[in-house]
């Protein structure tokens, strides 16, 4: 997985091996204006240029999308965003539908216009898994916040997180929300292995949070199924050493947990 593009509203990612461009809208495009709207594609336009001989598939989670599209800023999408992808490689989009019933009918207007094209598959569903598995033929769900990715990949059974840089002013509230996301997807699919990448992670786990992990995230691991457990070490020497003391309990389990300098190593461990 890549993190090709982030901005305030939606992040895109690449899933290279199943040549897959997902973008996730989160809920800060509820302050999107026409403008911005238009000023945002034209920058990924020029971002994701390069990337468009490598994908022939493309999913938007659009279930946090919150800015309807009127009449005119769909023509607009249609000259200037699809008018690439009709021109391109993509055989497959999927749209997962938006929480919001008068966004998502602006979508799916929107979407009409590629119906067009004669190449072009598009089907629209209410769960990323279900959008992941028509395109790919496996689950791939990938969720993400302004401090990291999240991801689970069924042709691998791991589960990833990767946090970012921008965590060291994190309130204890909101990395057990953080957290929380990792769990949510720890419920839903129950993987195998788990790969933490903590290397950006700046903020330490202090021991109320510690006690917190042990007794509300780990649990769901520990009552599946997962084995392995790989861990990206954090450049910053505090942080590691409270995320080691946070693992401390959950490596009295019959778990296999390793700690390593880089995520090509780790994931080289958990898949090789």
């Amino acid at each position: 997985m890549e993190e090709i593009y982030r901005s305030t509203y939606q992040t895109f990612v690449l899933f290279a091996k199943e040549a897959l461009l997902i973008e996730i809208w989160n809920s800060a495009s509820e302050d999107l204006n026409d403008e911005i709207y238009k000023k945002e594609f034209l920058l990924t336009n020029e971002v994701l240029a390069p990337y468009f001989d490598k994908i022939d598939k493309v999913l938007i989670d659009a279930r946090n999308f919150e800015y309807p599209i009127s009449p005119n800023l769909q023509d607009w999408h249609n000259q200037h965003v699809f008018a690439r992808i009709k021109s391109g490689s993509i055989a497959k989009s999927a749209l997962v539908t938006s929480k919001h019933i008068l966004v998502q009918v602006s979508m799916e207007q929107t979407f009409d216009a590629l119906e067009t094209a004669p190449h072009q598959t598009i089907k629209v569903f209410d769960q990323v898994a279900q959008a992941s598995q028509w395109l790919t033929g496996k689950t791939i769900d990938c969720r993400t916040t302004p401090y990291q990715i999240v991801y689970y990949t069924q042709a691998n059974e791991t589960l990833t997180q990767i946090w970012h840089a921008d965590t060291e002013n994190l309130e204890v509230h909101q990395l057990q929300q953080e957290f929380d996301e990792l769990t949510d997807l720890a419920k839903t699919y129950h993987p195998f292995k788990l790969l933490i990448n903590a290397q950006a992670l700046s903020h330490p786990i202090l021991p109320h949070t510690q006690n917190w992990l042990n007794q509300e995230v780990f649990p769901y691991f520990l009552m599946h199924k997962l084995k392995y457990m790989a861990i990206v070490i954090s450049q910053n020497m505090h942080v590691q050493l409270s995320l080691d003391q946070a693992l401390e309990d959950i490596k009295t389990y019959p778990i296999e947990v390793t700690s390593f300098d880089t995520p090509q190593e780790a994931t080289h461990w958990l898949n090789p």
